[in-house]
C-alpha cells in the first residue's frame, strides 16, 4: 500500500509541495532566463503567454481523461516527465524558436496537472478522507515560498543557470512523488461519464468567469514582475523574498479557511479577491519602492488565496463529484485564455509603458468586480 493510502492529507500536502515548489522557480525567474538569453521582452511575452492559449485545446483534454480514470496518478506522472524532459531540450538550444518550442510543450504537460491534483483534493474531501483542503493548499504555498527564496539567493551566488537547473530537478522531483497522492477512485460513474456543457450551467460560467479575470489580471506580475523589479534597482537577492511576502500573506488565509468560508461564503470571498487585485494592480502601477512593493504583496492573500478557496468551494456546490476535474481544467482553460490574451497584450505596452502595464491588470480586476455585482443574487 502506498503512502498516500494510509495518510491522505500528509500525501496530498506533500504532492502539493512538489508541485509548488516547480511553481517556486518557474514564476519568478523563467522570464529571467528568458531574457539572460536574449529574448526580448514581446519574445518572452510569446514564450510565456503560447502555451496559455494552446491549453485551451489540450487541458480540457486532460480534464476528461483524468474523470474518466479511477487512478490518476500514472497520467501525473507522465505528463511530468514530458515536461522534464522538454525543459531539458530548452537548456541545451539557444534560438527563439527552438527555446519557444520547448517551453511550450513542457508548459502544456506541467499546466493541467495541477487542475488534476486540485479534483482529487476536492474528491478527497467529499469523502470525507481530508477534512479541509484549505490547510493542504497552505503546502503548496509553503513550498513556492521556500522555493522562491532559496532560488533568489542561488540566483545572487551563482547565476540564473544554476537556477534553471533546479527547475528541472523540481520537475523530476514532482514525477517521482506523484504517487503518493491517493487516487480517490471508486466511483462506477466514471464509466459512463456524461457531457459537461459549461453553457448550461450559468452560475458556474460566471463564477469562472470572474476567477479567470481576477488569475488573469496576474499576468504584468507573473510575466515581467522579476524583471521589472531589477529594472528598479531592486537587488537580486529581494525578488525572491519579495514573492514570498506575496505567498506568506496567502498561507495566512488557507491556515483560516474553514473559518473564513464559514463565515464569508466563496461569493464573499471572491468579491473580497477582486478588489484586492484592483488595489494591488493600481499601486504597482505607480513603480513603488521595495517597501511599497513589499506592502503591496500582502494583497495576494486575496489575489490567489481568497479566489482559490471560492473557486473550491463553488465546484463542490454547483458541480456532480465525476466531472470534478473538468471544472477544475475549465477554470484553469479559462483562465488561460484571458491570461494568453493578456499577456501578447502586455508585451508591448511594457515594452513602451514599464509598470504602468500594471493598470490593464487593474482593469481586468475591476471587470471581475462588476461582473460578480450584477450575479450576486444568483452567486450569494
Amino acid at each position: 500500500m502506498l503512502p498516500g493510502d494510509r495518510s491522505p492529507g500528509l500525501a496530498s500536502a506533500v504532492v502539493l509541495a512538489a508541485v509548488f515548489a516547480v511553481y517556486g522557480i518557474h514564476g519568478p525567474y523563467f522570464p529571467v532566463w528568458l531574457a539572460s538569453r536574449g529574448l526580448t521582452k514581446s519574445q518572452i511575452a510569446i514564450v510565456v503567454g503560447a502555451p496559455l492559449v494552446a491549453r485551451l485545446v489540450v487541458t480540457p483534454l486532460i480534464g476528461r481523461i483524468a474523470d474518466g480514470r479511477e487512478d490518476r496518478r500514472p497520467l501525473m506522472a507522465a505528463l511530468l516527465c514530458i515536461a522534464a524532459g522538454a525543459i531539458l531540450m530548452a537548456g541545451q538550444v539557444s534560438s527563439f524558436a527552438a527555446i519557444f518550442a520547448a517551453s511550450t510543450v513542457a508548459m502544456l504537460c506541467f499546466q493541467p496537472v495541477q487542475p488534476v491534483v486540485d479534483a482529487t483534493i476536492g474528491s478527497l474531501v467529499r469523502q470525507r478522507r481530508i477534512a479541509d483542503f484549505g490547510r493542504i493548499r497552505l503546502w503548496g504555498s509553503i513550498s513556492f515560498a521556500v522555493v522562491a527564496v532559496l532560488a533568489g539567493f542561488l540566483l545572487n551566488a551563482s547565476g540564473i543557470e544554476a537556477v534553471f537547473a533546479c527547475y528541472f530537478g523540481a520537475l523530476v522531483l514532482a514525477m517521482l512523488i506523484t504517487f503518493w497522492l491517493p487516487s480517490a477512485g471508486g466511483l462506477a460513474q466514471r464509466a459512463t461519464l456524461q457531457p459537461f456543457r459549461l453553457w448550461r450551467r450559468p452560475a458556474l460560467l460566471i463564477v469562472l468567469l470572474a476567477v479567470s479575470l481576477i488569475n488573469a489580471s496576474q499576468a504584468m506580475y507573473y510575466s515581467f514582475g522579476s524583471v521589472h523589479m531589477l529594472a528598479l534597482g531592486y537587488p537580486d537577492w529581494s525578488i525572491g523574498l519579495l514573492w514570498t511576502v506575496a505567498v506568506i500573506a496567502e498561507i495566512v488565509v488557507l491556515w483560516f479557511a474553514p473559518t473564513a468560508l464559514s463565515r464569508l461564503g466563496p461569493y464573499r470571498l471572491l468579491l473580497i479577491a477582486a478588489l484586492c487585485s484592483m488595489l494591488r494592480w493600481i499601486g504597482m502601477g505607480f513603480d513603488p519602492p521595495m517597501l511599497g512593493t513589499a506592502l503591496l504583496q500582502t494583497l495576494h492573500a486575496g489575489t490567489l488565496s481568497c479566489t482559490y478557496l471560492a473557486l473550491m468551494a463553488f465546484v463542490q456546490r454547483l458541480v456532480e463529484e465525476e466531472a470534478t476535474a473538468r471544472a477544475q481544467s475549465a477554470a484553469v482553460t479559462m483562465t488561460g485564455f484571458l491570461t494568453a490574451g493578456t499577456i501578447m497584450l502586455l508585451g508591448p505596452v511594457y515594452d513602451s509603458l514599464g509598470g504602468k502595464a500594471y493598470f490593464v491588470a487593474a482593469v481586468m480586476a475591476l471587470l471581475a468586480v462588476l461582473l460578480l455585482a450584477f450575479a450576486r443574487k444568483r452567486l450569494a
